[in-house]
């Protein structure tokens, strides 16, 4: 057993990974468009630090930020949007840190406002 089967033990949370990307439209047109390039990864959410309050006039601000765990073989970029099925959330990837036949590391972050 190597060190990515042993983690992806504990990958309890299940992705949809999104890219934008080049499409081609009905009239031949090259145009951007967000495209699922992964499906129910399994993966690992990790809350980074607790959620902080921004107080304005208009509204309050919750943000926190999160660490995803992945094989090394999904090819995460930042930008991408990540939606965690279990938690029904959307988070966006930071930077990614790959260490190489073992897993990935990605920054998220969300920000919710309410």
């Amino acid at each position: 057993m190597n060190e990515r089967s042993i983690l992806s033990k504990t990958y309890y949370d299940i992705a949809d990974v999104y890219r934008i990307g080049d499409i081609e439209d009905e009239y031949g047109m090259s145009v951007q468009k967000r495209q699922k390039v992964y499906e129910d990864i399994r993966c690992a959410l990790s809350m980074k630090t607790l959620g902080n309050i921004n107080v304005s006039d208009m509204s309050n601000e919750i943000k926190s930020s999160y660490t995803l765990f992945v094989s090394d073989e999904t090819d995460i970029k930042s930008s991408d949007v990540i939606y965690i099925k279990n938690h029904n959330k959307y988070f966006k990837a930071g930077e990614v840190f790959k260490y190489p036949n073992s897993h990935s590391e990605i920054t998220l972050s969300k920000s919710e406002k309410v």
